[in-house]
């Protein structure tokens, strides 16, 4: 009776355990009508770089922008003519090119400017018409000075100086050319007139004697 009694537990565990063993497994999904079993959806990642750049090959601006988009930045950085503003520094004046005497500072005043050239020659014809001919011969330079300052047959002029031309300079001197025109009155009492360019020199050398000298005088 005992005997028989073990034999029918024993048969019932095991028919529990056969049982068991034919469930769905349901940690990777439940089974499908056909008995296969559906994977779970695999979570997904935000789009994107993580940093908030676009990746490669595609389209966005990679550079940071700062006071302005970055064609202006690029515009402002190639353009010669922008001027500096802000607390940058004014562009600086055009220097003088190639030493160009006749532009510089005083072309027009000072001891070898223009002004200066023709008050020398307004001056040297007053002094030949008051017939000062030592004074007149002494705003020439060193030995240039002529014989004869006036034709013999001159008696007085009345000169008309006109605009000094460019002055060039070289070797520590100035050289400038200024028209002249004369009406001279003849010992015969009739007038002439003669037209001609008066050379003027001046020293740039420390100690020289300032101011313009009379080079040449060439009428025709």
């Amino acid at each position: 009776m005992h005997m028989t009694s073990r034999w029918s537990a024993l048969s019932l565990v095991c028919l529990l355990v056969a049982c068991g063993g034919n469930e769905p497994n349901n940690e990777l999904g439940d089974a499908s009508p056909d008995g296969s079993t559906e994977a779970l959806p695999t979570p997904r990642g935000a789009a994107g770089s993580v940093t908030g750049m676009p990746e490669a090959g595609q389209p966005g601006s990679t550079g940071i922008e700062l006071g302005g988009t970055s064609s202006e930045a690029a515009s402002a950085a190639t353009d010669p003519s922008a001027e500096a503003t802000g607390d940058g520094l004014p562009p600086l004046p055009d220097p003088l090119v190639g030493g160009d005497a006749g532009n510089s500072p005083d072309a027009d005043g000072g001891p070898l400017g223009r002004q200066a050239a023709v008050q020398l020659l307004d001056t040297y014809y007053t002094r030949l018409n008051a017939r000062d001919v030592e004074a007149a011969r002494g705003m020439w330079r060193g030995q240039d000075s002529p014989l004869q300052l006036l034709p013999p047959d001159v008696i007085s002029v009345v000169p008309r100086i006109g605009n000094p031309g460019r002055i060039d300079a070289g070797a520590g001197q100035r050289y400038v050319e200024v028209p002249v025109t004369l009406e001279q009155t003849l010992t015969d009492g009739t007038t002439r007139q003669a037209s001609g360019v008066a050379v003027l020199q001046g020293s740039m050398v420390e100690g020289a004697e300032p101011g313009w000298h009379i080079s040449a005088i060439r009428m025709r």
